[in-house]
């Protein structure tokens, strides 16, 4: 356990009148408290720090998005769902998992056991598009609403309300919890966002639809954030098994968020298993699979995708795999020089399924806008997965992509401008990192010109799938299904 998170468990033993703050925030029988205290260390650090790409949002916009979310709640409630069979319920919370959970469902399906995914997509539209695009059965977990849940809505929004008072009153708690220090991040879980109260609507959702289905197994891509956590606590109160599939990068740089509550987690490669067991995780409740992403990728390359984004066939594309982190910025200044110097090399810069907001794309079109051999491609455009064929060489800061990119046989260029501590040794599996545009455009002419960069690239590869993912032969996702028919005592 990180130091961070041992001092933020020990804050639910502050007192609020006399009684432990993880005590006032009981549910059903559940301590809210285990479910949000690790993002709620997460807000105190940027809080503490000033971290303005990271801000809680201001008061009034906090208010407003509590209003839209119960309106959404409200509307949406009137769509009822009829209960209909669904063994397996496949939970994504965002895009970017349902890619790695629907060739589960598919083998899922194929098997004959009737299956569904829940949508939860708060304020957006995302997942519903993405289910009705890729033809994949949904529930929508609010029109399981009913009396029921919106009565205890309402009387926990009093609970609340009745405890942010008492936080306010409480001298003592106040200097105990560093109020004065870190009081933005108690105002957006108790009083302004109150996403206490967003954690609560969901469980109480979650319970109505696991009431109703009656699914004998629910699927997750992680149980370590909030929505995660609640949705396992919520399950085993309904005696449901809960297999956990890893989605993304798993590291020990990153602190483990999770309590390892998941009955079975089922996990790409055996160096990943290690890193769960040191996390805490029993290495009999871990099982290495695979990664069901590329069970099926069968994806060609086609003239009209050049002539869409405005590239040349017959050019090397460079593919960089954007993300929203702090170096972003400097990534994408060495990009526009090395364009800028480079003729003989095009790229695609794709943008990372989180940067779905304006902000996000004004920044990669202040460096690209208008610029000869470059496309811009949002993920609702193609996914990564998608472009492999159109990818030469694959670039990026600190992704799971450049693990994928490995796997897939594309050479890999790790671009490290800052310097900062990577989460895997990617240059032990032969991608090679650079940290300035020069060093970038002396290693893709080295990699343009086949020299023996490539040799060592390829045996790392074949190091990096054994290690990391373990076979790359298709049946992840029916090794995932087997699991799933023990799980469910199938014969």
């Amino acid at each position: 356990m990180s130091k961070k998170l041992s001092e933020t468990r020990k804050l639910g033993e502050v007192k609020v009148s006399g009684k432990r703050l993880e005590e006032h925030l009981l549910w059903k029988g559940i301590s809210l408290w285990e479910v949000i205290e690790t993002d709620f260390v997460l807000w105190v650090r940027r809080v503490i720090r000033g971290d303005i790409a990271n801000k809680i949002d201001d008061k009034l916009t906090q208010l407003i998005k509590r209003y839209l979310k119960k309106l959404i709640y409200f509307l949406r409630k009137t769509g009822r769902e009829e209960p209909g069979g669904c063994d397996v319920a496949l939970i994504p919370f965002t895009k970017t998992q349902v890619q790695v959970l629907e060739p589960i469902f598919r083998k899922i399906v194929e098997k004959g056991y009737p299956a569904c995914f829940l949508r939860y997509d708060n304020l957006l539209n995302d997942l519903k598009r993405l289910f009705e695009g890729r033809g994949l059965p949904y529930r929508t977990l609010e029109h399981y609403s009913s009396k029921q849940t919106k009565k205890e809505l309402k009387d926990f929004e009093k609970k609340v309300d009745r405890l942010w008072n008492l936080m306010l009153r409480d001298v003592s708690f106040r200097r105990e919890a560093g109020f004065d220090r870190i009081g933005p991040v108690f105002y957006y879980y108790f009083r302004g966002r109150k996403r206490i109260l967003e954690v609560v609507m969901y469980a109480s959702l979650l319970e109505s639809f696991l009431r109703a289905e009656k699914p004998r197994v629910v699927i997750l891509p992680e149980d370590t954030s909030e929505l995660g956590k609640i949705s396992v606590k919520v399950s085993k109160k309904f005696s449901i098994p809960v297999l956990t599939v890893q989605h993304g990068l798993i590291s020990e740089s990153f602190p483990y968020r999770g309590r390892g509550e998941s009955d079975v987690y089922a996990v790409w490669g055996p160096e990943f298993k290690k890193v769960m067991n040191k996390w805490g995780i029993p290495k009999k409740k871990i099982k290495v699979v695979g990664c069901p992403l590329y069970d099926v990728v069968k994806v060609k390359k086609s003239l009209k995708f050049y002539k869409k984004f405005g590239l040349d066939p017959s050019v090397k594309t460079m593919v960089f795999a954007s993300q929203r982190i702090p170096e972003r910025k400097k990534a994408l200044e060495v990009l526009a020089e090395f364009v800028a110097k480079v003729k003989n090399v095009q790229l695609i810069d794709k943008l990372h399924p989180v940067e779905s907001y304006r902000a996000d794309l004004n920044e990669h079109l202040r460096y690209f806008k208008g610029k000869e051999r470059v496309a811009i491609i949002r993920n609702e455009e193609k996914r990564m997965i998608e472009l492999w064929p159109y990818c030469d060489i694959l670039i990026g800061v600190d992704s799971t992509v450049l693990l994928e990119g490995m796997v897939m046989g594309k050479p890999v260029i790790v671009l490290n401008p800052a310097g900062r501590k990577l989460s895997l040794p990617y240059t032990k599996y032969g991608a090679i990192e650079v940290k300035n545009v020069r060093e970038l455009m002396n290693v893709v002419k080295a990699i343009l010109s086949g020299k023996d960069i490539m040799k060592k690239m390829e045996a790392g590869r074949k190091k990096l799938i054994k290690e990391y993912f373990y076979k790359m032969d298709g049946k992840a996702s029916e090794r995932i299904a087997g699991i799933i028919e023990e799980l469910m005592g199938a014969p």
